[in-house]
């Protein structure tokens, strides 16, 4: 059975796994913020439609992506999942709800995102944390 830890990690290491351990913890506290606003799972969170590029069904990367036990960058995301979602570490993004990388995303994109720069209260790697307009 995939527990909300699995969810989470999963999720992590789609969007985040080459990004640096703080960068992993801040892609898990959106989604545990989001759990928490919503009174979600985390399954509901991350599948929820277009809110994580790694489920889009049109995705074009997706379906050749697997996590392996192995994986140094599947060990991060796993850690910093379990980090977040038992409270181990504060959150880095400061109750974000939202994240996107502004330089891959086109500005509509960014506008159905709702994202403003002056909303942004953390950047982590290539990351913008933010509060949503």
């Amino acid at each position: 059975m995939i527990d909300d830890l699995d969810w989470i990690a999963t999720t992590v290491w789609g969007e985040a796994r080459g990004e640096s351990f703080e960068g992993k913890v801040a892609v898990a506290a959106v989604i545990c913020n989001r759990m928490h606003q919503t009174n979600a799972t985390a399954c509901e969170v991350v599948l929820k439609p277009w809110q994580f590029s790694f489920w889009n069904t049109d995705d074009p990367s997706r379906w050749r992506m697997r996590p392996t036990l192995t994986d140094s960058g599947w060990k991060d995301s796993y850690k910093a999942a379990s980090a977040i979602y038992y409270g181990l570490i504060d959150d880095p993004t400061r109750g974000c709800l939202s994240y996107l990388n502004p330089t891959t995303c086109t500005v509509e994109q960014k506008r159905r995102a709702g994202y403003v720069y002056a909303n942004v209260r953390a950047v982590v790697g290539r990351h913008h944390f933010f509060i949503a307009v």
